[in-house]
């Protein structure tokens, strides 16, 4: 009888220590960030992703026909073991000032930014672009070009 009184006083300490260190244990937490950058016509720009970042990057045409280039470098790449990222391009006819009203954004391109280049030439000369690039699952190095 007194053993099983010992056996069950023990169960309830180990009990009461693991709530104890459970709560007062902080977890684990995937912070995620959001970048906002701008590029120009005749820049290349890179960037290095975290797992789950985002990157937005606008451009302003200057009226004449553009194109935009993106990849994660081949190297880089490859010593990464292929990182899936996903890239979108999005227009709005209108160039957003702060304090703006909300512009509507019309989607143009959705797909994978891997270690092949990818050129895509963008319609319009005038508005404002937006380049959406994700990373979920692992770290990546982006490289955007326009010309």
């Amino acid at each position: 009888m007194k053993g099983m009184r010992m056996m069950f006083l023990v169960l309830a300490l180990v009990l009461v220590a693991s709530l104890v260190v459970g709560l007062f244990t902080p977890a684990k937490v995937e912070a995620s960030a959001t970048r906002i950058d701008v590029i120009y016509r005749g820049q290349e720009r890179g960037w290095f992703l975290s797992p789950g970042d985002t990157l937005v990057v606008f451009y302003y045409p200057d009226g004449r026909p553009s194109t935009v280039e993106w990849k994660q470098p081949f190297l880089s790449y490859l010593l990464n073991g292929r990182p899936f990222v996903v890239g979108s391009i999005y227009w709005s006819r209108y160039t957003v000032y702060s304090g703006a009203t909300l512009i509507a954004w019309m989607h143009l391109y959705n797909g994978s930014v891997d270690g092949l280049s990818q050129h895509f030439s963008l319609p319009y000369g005038g508005g404002v672009y937006k380049f959406v690039i994700q990373a979920p699952d692992k770290s990546a190095q982006v490289t955007v070009k326009v010309y």
